[in-house]
């Protein structure tokens, strides 16, 4: 119990570092200016956190939650009706860059992600974000540990039905470095943008990551030019 709420979740180590983010520090608030109640798009929902968070701003919005590990879904769906919240339409899938389902590896915590490793590979639908974006869109909350990649080049522009989000942008010392690509795709969807360096706290200096290895994450916040 946190808050007098009851909360379901599978990993004991990654919830409080989840909790701080979304209610303590915040980090995933927006503004939302229109007269309407919000529909917002929490891709990589895990338990659900964002998803009571947003609530808590909006009560009215609609949400719809993604989330590809069958376990933490499986948390993020008790959560949900534990919690009594309405309007929130869940799926158990990956935000990827076409509909044909993919190889997911499953740490049952906050590190999940479509890439071949030595952790649980599972089989997972997926659902591409494109198809999402065919009508206005006022929140966008994108933390799929890596797969921002390919997906967010694929919406183009589609990006231009959002109002705002925030990006996780995950580096990792293997993969091709491309995130001047998605900045300019983001330019041209006609968003204004800051970019906040959230992990690590410290740099490595000696540049001695081994493959694979994910060495640092910021986040993107963009919002519509008024």
């Amino acid at each position: 119990m946190v808050d007098g709420r009851k909360y379901y979740y599978t990993d004991a180590l990654t919830f409080p570092t989840m909790y701080r983010d979304a209610f303590i520090d915040q980090a995933n608030d927006f503004i939302h200016s229109g007269n309407h109640a919000p529909v917002i798009l929490d891709c990589g929902s895990n338990i659900g956190l964002t998803v009571l968070r947003f609530k808590q701003l909006y009560p009215d919005a609609r949400i719809l939650a993604f989330e590809p590990d069958p376990l933490i879904f499986e948390c993020l769906a008790k959560n949900i009706k534990e919690w009594g919240l309405l309007n929130v339409e869940l799926h158990q899938a990956a935000i990827w860059i076409d509909n044909d389902g993919i190889t997911f590896n499953a740490d049952h915590a906050t590190g999940g992600r479509i890439v071949d490793g030595m952790r649980e590979l599972i089989e997972v639908p997926t659902i591409r974000l494109y198809d999402l974006l065919d009508a206005p869109i006022d929140f966008l909350k994108l933390d799929i540990e890596g797969a921002e990649h390919r997906v967010l080049p694929d919406c183009g522009v589609r990006l231009g039905n959002i109002s705002s989000f925030i990006i996780e942008w995950h580096f990792r010392a293997d993969e091709k470095q491309n995130l001047s690509a998605a900045l300019l795709t983001v330019e041209n969807a006609g968003f204004r943008y800051n970019i906040h360096h959230c992990w690590p706290v410290r740099v490595n200096r000696k540049w001695n990551y081994k493959d694979d290895q994910l060495v640092s994450i910021i986040t993107i916040h963009g919002r519509q030019r008024d």
